[in-house]
Protein backbone atom coordinates (compact mmCIF):
# COMPACT_ATOMS: atom_id res chain seq x y z
CA UNK A 1 0.00 0.00 0.00
CA UNK A 2 1.30 3.44 -0.89
CA UNK A 3 -0.04 6.79 0.30
CA UNK A 4 1.35 10.17 -0.79
CA UNK A 5 0.30 13.05 1.47
CA UNK A 6 0.62 16.80 1.84
CA UNK A 7 0.69 18.31 5.32
CA UNK A 8 -0.85 21.73 5.83
CA UNK A 9 0.51 23.37 8.95
CA UNK A 10 -0.64 26.42 10.84
CA UNK A 11 1.48 28.26 13.37
CA UNK A 12 -0.66 28.29 16.50
CA UNK A 13 0.81 31.65 17.54
CA UNK A 14 -0.97 33.34 14.64
CA UNK A 15 -4.09 35.34 15.51
CA UNK A 16 -6.03 34.04 12.51
CA UNK A 17 -6.37 30.53 13.94
CA UNK A 18 -9.84 29.68 15.23
CA UNK A 19 -9.93 28.72 18.89
CA UNK A 20 -11.84 25.53 18.14
CA UNK A 21 -9.34 24.28 15.58
CA UNK A 22 -8.76 20.59 16.36
CA UNK A 23 -5.06 20.53 15.47
CA UNK A 24 -2.25 22.59 14.07
CA UNK A 25 -1.57 20.26 11.14
CA UNK A 26 -3.94 18.62 8.70
CA UNK A 27 -3.30 15.72 6.32
CA UNK A 28 -4.37 15.83 2.68
CA UNK A 29 -3.97 12.64 0.69
CA UNK A 30 -2.58 13.30 -2.77
CA UNK A 31 -2.49 9.70 -3.99
CA UNK A 32 -3.73 6.48 -2.44
CA UNK A 33 -2.91 3.03 -3.83
CA UNK A 34 -4.39 0.40 -1.52
CA UNK A 35 -3.14 -3.17 -1.41
CA UNK A 36 -6.55 -4.79 -0.92
CA UNK A 37 -10.28 -4.02 -0.84
CA UNK A 38 -10.62 -4.82 2.84
CA UNK A 39 -8.45 -1.93 4.00
CA UNK A 40 -10.65 0.52 2.08
CA UNK A 41 -13.83 -0.98 3.55
CA UNK A 42 -12.54 -1.11 7.14
CA UNK A 43 -13.97 1.76 9.18
CA UNK A 44 -11.39 1.38 11.94
CA UNK A 45 -8.33 2.00 9.72
CA UNK A 46 -7.31 5.52 8.64
CA UNK A 47 -4.36 7.87 8.28
CA UNK A 48 -3.65 10.10 11.29
CA UNK A 49 -0.94 11.60 13.41
CA UNK A 50 -0.89 8.87 16.07
CA UNK A 51 0.68 11.27 18.58
CA UNK A 52 0.60 15.09 18.44
CA UNK A 53 4.40 15.30 18.37
CA UNK A 54 4.75 12.90 15.40
CA UNK A 55 6.43 14.38 12.34
CA UNK A 56 4.79 12.11 9.80
CA UNK A 57 1.32 10.63 9.69
CA UNK A 58 0.87 6.87 9.94
CA UNK A 59 -1.83 4.39 9.16
CA UNK A 60 -3.57 3.54 12.41
CA UNK A 61 -6.11 1.14 13.82
CA UNK A 62 -8.74 3.22 15.57
CA UNK A 63 -10.14 1.87 18.82
CA UNK A 64 -13.27 3.79 19.76
CA UNK A 65 -14.24 3.90 23.42
CA UNK A 66 -17.19 5.24 25.36
CA UNK A 67 -16.65 6.19 29.00
CA UNK A 68 -19.73 6.21 31.25
CA UNK A 69 -17.89 6.72 34.54
CA UNK A 70 -18.96 10.32 35.23
CA UNK A 71 -22.67 9.84 34.62
CA UNK A 72 -22.41 11.23 31.11
CA UNK A 73 -21.04 9.57 28.00
CA UNK A 74 -17.62 10.57 26.76
CA UNK A 75 -16.40 9.22 23.40
CA UNK A 76 -12.68 8.99 22.74
CA UNK A 77 -10.39 7.32 20.24
CA UNK A 78 -7.12 5.50 20.74
CA UNK A 79 -4.72 5.13 17.79
CA UNK A 80 -2.47 2.13 17.31
CA UNK A 81 0.23 2.56 14.64
CA UNK A 82 0.43 -0.19 12.03
CA UNK A 83 3.27 -0.85 9.58
CA UNK A 84 1.65 -3.66 7.64
CA UNK A 85 -1.85 -4.06 6.23
CA UNK A 86 -3.94 -5.88 8.85
CA UNK A 87 -5.77 -7.78 6.09
CA UNK A 88 -3.14 -8.88 3.55
CA UNK A 89 0.14 -8.24 5.41
CA UNK A 90 1.76 -6.01 2.76
CA UNK A 91 3.97 -3.14 4.02
CA UNK A 92 2.52 0.38 4.25
CA UNK A 93 4.51 3.19 2.64
CA UNK A 94 3.57 6.78 3.47
CA UNK A 95 5.44 9.58 1.69
CA UNK A 96 5.15 13.19 2.84
CA UNK A 97 5.51 15.14 -0.40
CA UNK A 98 5.58 18.57 1.19
CA UNK A 99 4.62 20.50 4.32
CA UNK A 100 2.82 23.69 3.38
CA UNK A 101 2.33 26.56 5.85
CA UNK A 102 -1.16 28.00 5.39
CA UNK A 103 -1.52 30.70 8.06
CA UNK A 104 -1.30 33.50 5.48
CA UNK A 105 -3.72 31.78 3.09
CA UNK A 106 -6.20 31.12 5.88
CA UNK A 107 -5.86 34.72 7.13
CA UNK A 108 -6.47 36.10 3.61
CA UNK A 109 -9.61 33.96 3.24
CA UNK A 110 -10.88 35.16 6.63
CA UNK A 111 -10.26 38.81 5.72
CA UNK A 112 -12.03 38.38 2.37
CA UNK A 113 -14.98 36.72 4.12
CA UNK A 114 -15.24 39.55 6.68
CA UNK A 115 -15.11 42.18 3.92
CA UNK A 116 -17.89 40.50 1.92
CA UNK A 117 -19.98 40.04 5.07
CA UNK A 118 -19.70 43.78 5.77
CA UNK A 119 -20.83 44.52 2.20
CA UNK A 120 -23.81 42.18 2.65
CA UNK A 121 -24.87 44.14 5.72
CA UNK A 122 -24.69 47.44 3.81
CA UNK A 123 -26.43 46.43 0.59
CA UNK A 124 -30.16 46.53 -0.06
CA UNK A 125 -30.06 44.69 -3.39
CA UNK A 126 -31.42 41.17 -3.01
CA UNK A 127 -29.57 39.82 -6.08
CA UNK A 128 -26.23 41.33 -4.97
CA UNK A 129 -26.82 40.04 -1.45
CA UNK A 130 -27.55 36.53 -2.75
CA UNK A 131 -24.42 36.55 -4.90
CA UNK A 132 -22.26 37.70 -1.97
CA UNK A 133 -23.77 35.08 0.33
CA UNK A 134 -22.85 32.40 -2.22
CA UNK A 135 -19.31 33.78 -2.28
CA UNK A 136 -19.18 33.60 1.54
CA UNK A 137 -20.32 29.95 1.40
CA UNK A 138 -17.53 29.16 -1.06
CA UNK A 139 -14.94 30.86 1.18
CA UNK A 140 -16.29 28.94 4.20
CA UNK A 141 -15.98 25.70 2.23
CA UNK A 142 -12.32 26.50 1.44
CA UNK A 143 -11.56 27.41 5.06
CA UNK A 144 -13.15 24.17 6.28
CA UNK A 145 -11.16 22.17 3.73
CA UNK A 146 -7.89 23.46 5.20
CA UNK A 147 -8.95 22.43 8.72
CA UNK A 148 -10.15 18.88 7.95
CA UNK A 149 -8.01 15.79 7.52
CA UNK A 150 -8.69 13.71 4.47
CA UNK A 151 -9.36 10.03 4.90
CA UNK A 152 -8.49 6.92 2.93
CA UNK A 153 -12.26 6.38 2.83
CA UNK A 154 -12.70 9.53 0.70
CA UNK A 155 -11.18 7.72 -2.27
CA UNK A 156 -13.15 5.54 -4.63
CA UNK A 157 -10.91 2.74 -5.84
CA UNK A 158 -11.86 1.14 -9.14
CA UNK A 159 -8.80 -0.92 -10.09
CA UNK A 160 -8.98 -3.43 -7.23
Amino acid sequence: MKIDVLIYSIDTDEECIPRDMPMERTIKIKEFRPCCREVVKAKNVDIKFAEPEDETPTLVLINRHVDYSWGDTFDWEEYQKIKFCPFCGKPIEINVLKEIPIAQVYDALKERRDLILEQVRKTDSKSACSQMENEIKEIDRKMDWYLEDSSIHDFVIYEL
